[in-house]
């Protein structure tokens, strides 16, 4: 079962990969331009997703500290994913946790940070799953800001939900911009 988990975590890690690479088609000037003052960058919406996904795991981290007592994943759990994803496809927009938001994002950056942050982030996710004893493979030990409890693979199910939202808004924001 950890490995199917480590498969769908590398999918997803896939994605990330591919996003940048096609980022790195543009300057870091592109990259950084807001489409108005109130709105992010493309590097600040892929810094985004990548410092959701390093404080989703500092939280998983920290909470296996106080202890190793997790609800299994169950019906509860399958609801919050859902209701997550319904979340992520709404046409509306929704305020970030303060953690991940506008204070958290830099003005300006450049991709290679940016990648690198993210990519550091991807590693660390699978050194954890890797790490993971297999008997919490069917825990519950994220708490989604939002939702509540989920599991391991509703957690990355929201990433890749979460990934989708936003590669939107990147498209949005680069829409203008010419590709050197």
């Amino acid at each position: 079962m950890k490995e199917k988990l480590l498969r769908y975590n590398l999918e997803y890690t896939q994605k990330v990969e591919a996003l940048l690479s096609d980022l790195s088609r543009f300057s870091d000037q592109q990259l950084n331009h807001k489409s108005s003052p109130e709105s992010w960058s493309a590097l600040q919406v892929a810094e985004h997703l990548a410092l959701s996904e390093a404080s989703s795991l500092a939280y998983v981290r920290k909470k296996m500290t106080f202890t190793t007592e997790f609800p299994t994943v169950g019906l509860p759990e399958i609801a919050r994913s859902l209701f997550i994803w319904v979340f992520l496809y709404q046409p509306i927009k929704f305020k970030a946790p303060t953690v991940v938001g506008t204070a958290a994002l830099p003005s300006h950056n450049s991709l290679e940070k940016v990648s690198l942050q993210w990519m550091t982030t991807r590693i660390d996710w699978h050194d954890f799953f890797e790490s993971m004893p297999e008997e919490l493979v069917n825990k519950a030990v994220f708490k989604h800001p939002r939702a509540g409890r989920i599991g391991w693979w509703h957690l990355i199910r929201f990433f890749k939900d979460h990934y989708s939202r936003h590669q939107q808004q990147i498209k949005k924001a680069l829409s203008n911009q010419v590709s050197t």
